[in-house]
């Protein structure tokens, strides 16, 4: 839902679907989409020029997943 939101330039919907995600894989000790979801709303955040959020959210996805 995060990628077609972002598709469609509803970037606070989309920032909030990839937060969901995230939030997801992190309860459940997964990576089935924590990495691609960390990946897209880093260069989300990017393209808003957020640079801070961008490194934060990529920071955590390297401490989650340092091997990836």
């Amino acid at each position: 839902m995060a990628f077609a939101l972002h598709d469609k330039k509803d970037f606070k919907q989309a920032i909030h679907w990839y937060k969901e995600a995230i939030k997801i894989d992190s309860t459940f000790h997964k990576d089935t989409v924590y990495v691609p979801a960390s990946s897209a709303l880093d260069s989300l955040y990017n393209s808003m020029d957020q640079p801070i959020e961008a490194i934060l959210i990529l920071n955590r996805a390297r401490e989650q997943y340092p091997s990836i």
